[in-house]
């Protein structure tokens, strides 16, 4: 599904990390990431769809998953 042209996230699939500013020994750079919550009212094929405000999680070091870019066109909750 596009929204704009690009691809929607959506839960439960892990993301790959790219960019991560961690390195040894602090807990190692991130590897992938995925969020824990999303929308309770937008899905996609059946899936809740990605929120930057919604709870995520990155292995291994625990912290948040912090988007750098996203659509606008459609607005969930």
């Amino acid at each position: 599904m596009l929204v704009s042209g690009m691809p929607v996230a959506s839960l439960p699939a892990p993301y790959l990390v790219a960019g991560c500013s961690f390195v040894p020994p602090a807990n190692g750079p991130c590897t992938t990431g995925q969020w824990l919550v999303g929308s309770t009212r937008v899905l996609v094929n059946g899936l809740p769809i990605v929120l930057q405000t919604g709870a995520s999680v990155c292995v291994p070091t625990g912290t948040p998953l912090l988007p750098v870019s996203a659509q606008t066109r459609v607005i969930a909750s």
